[in-house]
């Protein structure tokens, strides 16, 4: 019952996974969720038959289909296309249809007459309870690994352009260090210069373009005020 319920919930899940791994695994159309519904329901029927054909049935066989369910629920995660999906589905189906098929030969034949009603209805509970819990689950960590998956993608983007152009210099074609200091320098004076003239004219006074002097009738107040 135990195994029931823990599988029921994580593996049966086919409408979570299924359009996530198709729109962000394979990036295909989404007729292809339909497609993949179908051959995996072409291995259920298969694994159905196959477990319906034995005259009798184990543990071992129980355990040996769980292995099957889980080994390629775990490789159709990481096939790189839809092909490959359609190979994996078929055993997956055939695992998962003989997985609750033999399980529920396994309560019936080891139970008593008595209680095989409500082992049934905990049978039917663990398939079919598991849905409300394992459905929402199987979304989340399908949104939390598609968010890290986008961070990782983003973050190798930022690091593979930083690699193949790093950051330079700036440099000025044809002027030195000590060229680009007097030029820098001699800027700064012709402003200094303008603003000077500039406050000339306004008071004005006149005075030649390098502020060399001033005519007679600038007081000593307006000299001392300019500087000069």
């Amino acid at each position: 019952f135990i195994v029931m319920v823990i599988v029921s919930t994580f593996a049966f899940n086919y409408q979570v996974a299924l359009p996530l791994l198709v729109e962000e695994r394979w990036h295909s159309r989404e007729s292809w969720f339909g497609i993949l519904l179908a051959v995996v329901s072409a291995g259920s029927f298969a694994g159905s038959l196959y477990v319906a054909g034995r005259t009798h049935v184990t543990e071992r066989l129980y355990y040996g289909l769980t292995f099957v369910l889980a080994a390629s629920a775990t490789a159709l995660a990481f096939v790189p296309n839809v092909w490959w999906a359609l190979v994996v589905s078929i055993p997956m189906g055939v695992g998962g249809a003989g997985f609750l098929a033999v399980g529920n030969a396994l309560s019936q034949l080891r139970t008593p007459g008595e209680m095989r009603s409500r082992m049934l209805a905990l049978v039917a509970v663990a398939f079919l309870g598991s849905t409300p819990i394992g459905g929402p689950v199987t979304g989340l960590i399908g949104d939390v690994v598609r968010l890290a998956h986008e961070g990782i993608d983003r973050t190798h983007g930022t690091t593979s352009i930083s690699i193949k152009q790093p950051k330079r210099p700036v440099e000025i074609p044809g002027l030195s260090a000590g060229e680009l200091t007097a030029e820098l320098i001699t800027l700064i004076q012709r402003g200094a210069y303008q603003f000077r003239n500039g406050i000339l004219a306004g008071c004005g006074c006149s005075g030649d373009d390098r502020g060399q002097g001033l005519e007679p009738g600038v007081s000593l107040r307006k000299k001392r005020f300019l500087g000069i």
